[in-house]
């Protein structure tokens, strides 16, 4: 039942970041197909900027501990420490939804960390 719970957050932050990011390879071709170099540059600058911010904004003003990969807090809470509300479904939300998001803008950050984070919290609640 744990990996399966794992499994669907991981589906949900891979499934979200690669149609965002398929969404906005189609609008840049798009552009650079009619021969529009320029505005397919400025398409793709903008998109990932507008994504890069949407899923950030909730982390920044929300919860600000979602921000990173969150391994240190798994492997504190594995070691047995208490590490308060890091493992609970917003927790978990913000950081498969701030993952995607990342993915999708195009930012050089890979879903790893995220995904390891998302199994462990999946199976401690």
């Amino acid at each position: 039942l744990v990996g399966i719970k794992g499994a669907i957050w991981v589906m949900f932050i891979d499934v979200g970041g690669y149609h965002l990011m398929e969404q906005r390879n189609d609008w840049v071709l798009e552009q650079a197909n009619q021969g529009n170099q320029g505005y397919s540059f400025v398409i793709a600058l903008v998109y990932m900027f507008v994504v890069a911010v949407i899923g950030g904004i909730p982390i920044i003003h929300y919860y600000p501990s979602v921000a990173g990969g969150g391994i240190p807090f798994m492997i504190a809470y594995l070691n047995g420490i208490d590490t308060g509300k890091e493992f609970h479904f917003p927790h978990l939300f913000l950081k498969c939804f701030g993952c995607a998001t990342a993915i999708g803008a195009g930012l050089v950050a890979g879903p790893e960390a995220c995904m390891i984070f998302c199994g462990a919290a999946a199976g401690a609640w």
